[in-house]
């Protein structure tokens, strides 16, 4: 087959999925997906006060939250399980509570401004200024520069998360790839 016949057949089975009913996840592809994501802060290494079991119960912690986030379908429902684990969670898995809660973000004025002005985010975001520095990655850098962006919320706090992310950026810049298209 030449290679216009294949894509050709590629295109058209994309085409014919995307007629498809979306399907749930199931709990294991909700697993697979967060751990691909679960955040790492770069270079990191377990405390010198914890033992690897205490490590691995924060990791499991942590994982769950995030699995339970990526299953809950409105922002914010995603802002009170992350506000409820706060205490646990890194800077990065703040970073991803956010980025999640934008993706579920209400369309309706009211509503949106609602979510906007709520407590919750103004707790995340207040958590996360306090850890910025941490939060390094050119992935989380991306996130965290589209969340404030979709929030579109004005605060002391936005604005030391955006100043941090442009220190940063030129460094970054160079961490990202482009996203080609292979079927082209």
């Amino acid at each position: 087959a030449s290679a216009a016949d294949v894509g050709g057949r590629s295109s058209r089975r994309r085409h014919q999925g995307s007629q498809r009913a979306p399907r749930q996840a199931t709990e294991s592809q909700q697993w697979a997906k967060v751990e691909r994501e679960m955040p790492r802060a770069e270079g990191e290494e377990a405390s010198s006060t914890a033992t690897p079991d205490q490590d691995e119960d924060e990791d499991t912690q942590e994982l769950s939250l995030l699995i339970r986030m990526e299953g809950l379908s409105s922002s914010m429902d995603v802002l009170c399980a992350a506000c409820e684990d706060l205490a646990s969670c890194r800077p990065e898995t703040v970073v991803v509570a956010l980025h999640i809660a934008a993706k579920h973000l209400p369309s309706e004025a009211a509503a949106l401004e609602k979510v906007t002005s709520s407590a919750e985010v103004a707790t995340l975001l207040e958590h996360l200024r306090a850890s910025l520095p941490q939060v390094r990655s050119a992935r989380m850098l991306s996130r965290l520069a589209w969340t404030l962006g979709k929030f579109d919320v004005r605060s002391r706090e936005v604005d030391a998360a955006v100043s941090h992310i442009c220190s940063l950026a030129y460094g970054a810049l160079a961490k990202f790839t482009a996203q080609v298209d292979l079927d082209r």
